[in-house]
């Protein structure tokens, strides 16, 4: 089985910009270079175990520097990429614009 992108962002449920440094406290450490965390970059969460390590190793090998975390907040899990929150969410309002405009 080969899943393309659109498969994997179908398993994250939620996605909003980074916001380690505020609340540290509340991330557990698995997997990835902690360091790679930063402010520019994106959270998704994913509802289990499986699916963490399918999206973390997919975006390991897109070269995206993946941290899983566990979010002792929600109790899911977290995969942080160095993907540009703000280059993300502009081109998802193109596209949902050009969407509706068809």
């Amino acid at each position: 089985m080969v899943l393309d992108k659109q498969d994997y962002e179908l398993l994250i449920h939620t996605k909003c910009q980074c916001f380690y440094e505020e609340q540290q406290h509340r991330f557990e450490h698995h997997k990835g270079n902690i360091k790679n965390i930063n402010k520019k970059g994106m959270f998704n969460w994913v509802d289990n175990d499986l699916t963490a390590l399918f999206v973390y190793h997919y975006y390991k090998n897109k070269k995206y520097k993946p941290v899983l975390l566990w979010d002792l907040a929600s109790e899911e899990w977290c995969i942080f990429t160095n993907q540009n929150w703000n280059k993300y969410m502009n081109t998802s309002k193109k596209r949902i614009i050009n969407e509706t405009n068809n």
